[in-house]
């Protein structure tokens, strides 16, 4: 009624608060046509779920992806590169979308470097993979 979209961020499954989980996402989309995706692959992968193949059934409702690593399972976040999340799998099919979808990165694993470069080496390793 007042042209506000919503941007669900999913979760990893069996997440403890009840949050959206990969499982989920057609359902909640469902729900509205005001609702999007704000897309995270890395708890996508954590769920074992396949971000690539999430991504492009959604596509169209996906305000932004966030761009983290983790391993599968329900494992914890990693640089990026060094976990299961298939990062350039992804980046290329929002290089190829005809719509702009924007890739963010989502820094929140334990790094030996500063935030700032801990950002900047995730950005440089996104940079190099779309290339």
């Amino acid at each position: 009624r007042h042209g506000v979209t919503i941007a669900i961020h999913n979760q990893v499954e069996g997440h403890p608060s009840g949050a959206i989980a990969a499982s989920q996402l057609g359902d909640a989309l469902a729900l509205s046509p005001a609702f999007r995706l704000k897309l995270d692959i890395g708890n996508l992968t954590a769920s074992d779920a396949d971000a690539v193949s999430i991504l492009r059934a959604h596509q169209a409702r996906v305000s932004y992806v966030l761009v983290k690593d983790r391993l599968r399972h329900g494992g914890a976040s990693q640089a990026l590169g060094e976990g299961d999340t298939p990062i350039a799998a992804v980046l290329g099919v929002l290089k190829s979308s005809r719509s702009a979808i924007p890739a963010l990165v989502e820094y929140d694993y334990a790094g030996l470097r500063s935030s700032a470069e801990e950002v900047a080496a995730a950005v440089g390793y996104m940079t190099r993979v779309v290339a």
